[in-house]
C-alpha cells in the first residue's frame, strides 16, 4: 500500500493564501543539493508548505513550483507535467488536466525580481517517519522576450525539522505592500515573496 497520496481538493486563491499560515514546527521537506535549476535565464525552485497534521507521523503538504527572473526579461512559465518521486519508490503524478496554463511573471516582494508561481492542486499526504526525501520532476517551459525554452527538471528535497511559516504572524504592512506591488496574495510566503528569501 502506498503511503504518499495526492489528495485532489478544490482550492481558491484565498484558501491558498491562508494555508501558508498553518503553524508547523516538526518534519517538513526542505531544499537539498540540486533543489534548483536554471531555465531560460530564470531560476526554477519549489517549496513545500505544511497544510496540517494527521496523526503522529502523517502530514499534509501543499507544493508550489516557482521561477524567479528579471523585470522586462521573462514573460510566462508553463508547467506541462509534474511527478513526485518519494524516497521509498512511491510516485504521485498530478493529473494532466491541471497543466498547460501560461503563468505570468509578476512583481515580487524582492526588488528587481519577478516571479511566476504554479500551485500544485490538492494536498500531498505522507508518512514522514518513512519518507526521508522526495524528488519533484517537472516538465516546464519559460517564455522570454526572445524565445521559449522547455525541459524536464528534477528538484530534490530532504526531510528536516523546520520552523513555522514566516508569515504566521504577518504584519498588515506586508499585505499592504503586496497589494501595492500587485503581488498575488496566494503567492505570499513562496520564493521571492518570503521575507527571508535569498537568491
Amino acid at each position: 500500500m502506498k503511503t504518499p497520496t495526492l489528495l485532489m481538493l478544490c482550492t481558491t486563491a484565498l484558501l491558498a493564501a491562508s494555508c501558508s499560515t498553518v503553524p508547523e514546527s516538526s518534519q517538513s521537506y526542505v531544499p537539498a543539493s540540486g533543489a534548483s535549476a536554471a531555465l531560460a535565464g530564470a531560476s526554477l525552485a519549489g517549496e513545500f508548505t505544511p497544510a496540517g497534521g494527521g496523526g503522529q507521523s502523517l502530514r499534509s503538504y501543499k507544493f508550489a513550483l516557482y521561477a524567479t527572473g528579471g523585470p522586462r526579461t521573462h514573460d510566462t512559465m508553463t508547467v506541462h507535467a509534474l511527478t513526485y518521486r518519494w524516497a521509498t519508490g512511491v510516485q504521485d503524478a498530478v493529473p494532466a488536466g491541471y497543466f498547460g496554463k501560461a503563468i505570468l511573471f509578476r512583481n515580487s516582494l524582492t526588488p528587481a525580481v519577478t516571479q511566476a508561481t504554479w500551485h500544485s492542486p490538492g494536498e500531498l499526504r505522507t508518512d514522514v517517519s518513512r519518507e526521508s526525501g522526495v524528488t519533484v520532476e517537472a516538465d516546464v517551459s519559460i517564455k522570454t522576450r526572445t524565445g521559449t525554452e522547455r525541459r524536464v527538471v528534477a528538484l530534490r528535497f530532504d526531510r528536516s525539522a523546520t520552523p513555522g511559516s514566516s508569515l504566521q504572524n504577518a504584519p498588515h504592512e506586508l499585505i499592504r505592500e503586496a497589494k501595492r506591488r500587485s503581488v498575488p496574495l496566494g503567492d505570499l510566503d513562496t520564493g521571492a515573496n518570503r521575507p527571508d528569501w535569498k537568491p
